[in-house]
């Protein structure tokens, strides 16, 4: 997430008839540097628990790019208890002029938690 903007009051009725309170708008990152930003990281903690995480970003011309991948997983304290989680998403974009841009943002996550009772 690169930031979040909250609109409260009549404003937000520019977003459409149904925003009457507020508007909630967040916007995710995007690639800005003409050399590929790379970022990296891994931690890791009691009962086997690991997170890793690994980010690339960029900018050609017109076209804006990030994709990103988590995974984290745990034994808990429970035996038979583990869980692990996948995400993966990315972010395509392409800017017509200076402020008016498109994105197309695939995400996929796989959550599995493997609880065995007998």
């Amino acid at each position: 997430i690169d930031r979040i903007e909250v609109t409260r009051g009549p404003n937000s009725a520019a977003y459409g008839p149904n925003s009457m309170l507020a508007i909630v708008n967040i916007i995710s990152k995007r690639g800005r540097t003409r050399l590929p930003q790379v970022d990296l990281s891994a931690d890791g903690g009691n009962f086997n628990t690991s997170r890793q995480e690994g980010s690339i970003a960029g900018a050609h011309n017109k076209f804006d790019y990030l994709g990103a991948f988590n995974w984290f997983q745990t034994a808990n304290d429970l035996p038979h208890d583990q869980f692990h989680l996948a995400t993966a998403a990315a972010n395509l974009g392409f800017a017509f002029v200076a402020h008016d841009a498109a994105s197309a943002l695939p995400a996929s996550d796989d959550a599995t938690p493997q609880l065995t009772l007998f």
